[in-house]
């Protein structure tokens, strides 16, 4: 395995990150659309059963139900999402990438398919995953993404690096601060954007088994706080196959109609905040 040792990556900056003056905070939702192979193991799943028409079905659903309706909600608000893309969706469910295309949502490399993670692959598997990924996606669609976010979340000691030399600008894999920072690799800068293992849907609903009222509650409690700290980023993290199910999306429309009512919500992609990170960020070492 070439890999590297532990803690060669590091922050090198920590954020005073300033969002334009007439916003108090900033917010985006991350719709994970996903892939899972029908004849590989799931990840997570101890059983490792092969097939597994359970699991498969209900995560198909996802794309070929959930993703319409959350879709639906969101041009009803007028709220354009950031979309963590599987690139195996370009080839098994070109609709979905159409009409991620058709209202200029910002895409996400968020892998081949999350059947497949990328621990355990040395340097060279998994840059070719990186690349495949990123290449499929612009392929179809005629954009080369600039953001990844792990499948799970994986990584190895090599990933940033590989992502810098692959021309990849940010990376949401590091879910530890509410303001974008930079990360220092051997290969050069990229910068960490927030994301949140907390404000999403697996943890919420599968892993604590909360209710829909009870996933409104937390979402609206996040917020609240963090408005009222202002100067704030809220990721927002769902799944297609999760909160696209019909009795959990009619509270996920409440958050919605929720955040429409504040005019100072800031509601940017990637490339703005890195944009005004450049233009506002004064850079203060990380202690």
């Amino acid at each position: 395995m070439n890999q590297k040792k532990p803690n060669t990556y590091r922050p090198i900056w920590k954020s005073e990150f300033k969002l334009p003056e007439k916003y108090r905070m900033a917010a985006y939702i991350i719709i994970n659309v996903e892939y899972f192979e029908y004849a590989t193991a799931y990840p997570a799943d101890p059983s490792d059963i092969v097939p597994n028409v359970l699991n498969y079905g209900w995560r198909d659903y996802g794309t070929r139900v959930g993703i319409w309706r959350i879709f639906d909600i969101l041009d009803k608000y007028k709220i354009k999402p950031m979309v963590a893309l599987n690139s195996s969706i370009c080839e098994k469910m070109p609709d979905v990438v159409d009409a991620i295309v058709e209202r200029d949502m910002e895409i996400i490399c968020h892998g081949v398919t999350n059947s497949k993670r990328l621990g355990g692959l040395d340097m060279d598997q998994e840059r070719e995953m990186i690349k495949m990924c990123k290449n499929q996606i612009k392929d179809a669609t005629g954009i080369s993404p600039k953001s990844w976010l792990g499948p799970g979340l994986s990584e190895t000691f090599d990933t940033l690096d590989i992502l810098v030399q692959e021309g990849f600008e940010y990376v949401f894999d590091w879910c530890n601060d509410d303001h974008p920072y930079l990360l220092e690799t051997e290969s050069g800068e990229i910068m960490s954007m927030p994301y949140s293992n907390e404000i999403n849907d697996v943890s919420l609903f599968t892993r604590r088994n909360l209710t829909g009222e009870q996933f409104q509650k937390t979402v609206t409690d996040q917020f609240e706080v963090l408005y009222e700290e202002g100067n704030r980023v809220m990721p927002f993290a769902i799944h297609s196959y999760i909160t696209g199910q019909a009795f959990r999306s009619k509270y996920f429309e409440e958050i919605i109609k929720m955040l429409d009512d504040y005019e100072d919500i800031w509601w940017p992609g990637c490339g703005a905040i890195g944009d005004q990170y450049k233009k506002e960020n004064t850079k203060t070492a990380f202690m």
